[in-house]
C-alpha cells in the first residue's frame, strides 16, 4: 500500500486483522531468495521490505518468512513508474462493502470531501533549493524563494526550520517530510559548489 493518509491507516489495520507484519515507509521493494542460517532453512520469493532506520543512519532490509501475506507501506515518489504495455493481465473487481461489512462497523462518516488546490509540486520538481536552521532566520528564506525562481524550482527546509516556524510545514523534505526526487547531473552539483563558495565569501 502505498504510505499516504489512508494507507498508514488501513495498513496495520489489516495486517493486524490477518496477523501478519508490516514494514511501513518503505523506499524499495526486491523479491528474491532468503537463507536463514539460525535455522538452517533457505525461503524463496520473499518480499525484501527496504527501509531507512534510526533517523536514516542506516538502510534495513526486512524480511517476513513465516506468516502471509507480506506487507509494507511504500513512500510516495521513491520509484520509477513503470510503462503500461497496453494489455490488462488481471481482473479488477469492486467487491460490494454492504456484504462483508455491516453500517454499524462504521464508526465515521464522510460528510464532504474538501480538496484544496496544490501550492506547489515539491515532490515532482526537478530542482529543489533547500534550507534549515542555518539560515538564522525565516527572512533569510527569501533569499532561496528568489533562487528558487531564478532555477524554476521549489524551495524545501529541514524539520528544524519548519518547527522554527520559517517554512510551511508542507514544504518539509526528508524522513519525516516529502520525498523529493530533483535531477542530479554535473551542472547543477557544480551551480550548487558556485553558490555555496559565493554564500561563504
Amino acid at each position: 500500500m502505498g504510505a499516504t493518509v489512508i494507507g498508514r491507516d488501513l495498513g496495520p489495520r489489516v495486517s493486524s486483522s490477518l496477523t501478519s507484519g508490516l514494514t511501513a515507509d518503505c523506499t524499495e521493494l526486491e523479491i528474491g531468495p532468503f537463507e536463514d542460517k539460525k535455522n538452517n532453512k533457505t525461503y524463496e520469493n520473499l518480499l525484501y521490505q527496504i527501509r531507512p532506520a534510526f533517523g536514516g543512519n542506516i538502510v534495513a532490509t526486512i524480511v517476513n518468512p513465516d506468516h502471509r501475506p507480506q506487507m509494507a507501506t511504500v513512500r510516495s515518489g521513491v520509484m520509477q513508474k513503470a510503462l503500461y504495455d497496453g494489455e490488462c493481465r488481471k481482473e479488477v473487481v469492486y467487491p460490494e462493502v454492504s456484504k462483508y461489512v455491516s453500517p454499524e462497523a462504521f464508526v465515521v462518516k464522510v460528510l464532504d470531501h474538501h480538496v484544496e488546490a496544490a501550492k506547489h509540486n515539491l515532490k515532482g520538481a526537478p530542482i529543489v533549493v533547500a534550507g534549515g536552521y542555518g539560515m538564522g532566520c525565516k527572512e533569510n528564506f527569501d533569499q532561496l524563494f528568489e533562487l528558487a525562481k531564478v532555477l524554476h524550482g521549489e524551495v524545501g527546509g529541514s524539520r528544524a526550520a519548519v518547527d522554527a516556524g520559517w517554512l510551511d510545514h508542507d514544504r518539509q523534505i526528508g524522513q519525516t517530510g516529502v520525498t523529493v526526487h530533483p535531477k542530479l547531473d554535473r551542472f547543477s552539483t557544480s551551480l550548487v559548489c558556485r553558490i555555496l563558495v559565493s554564500s561563504s565569501l
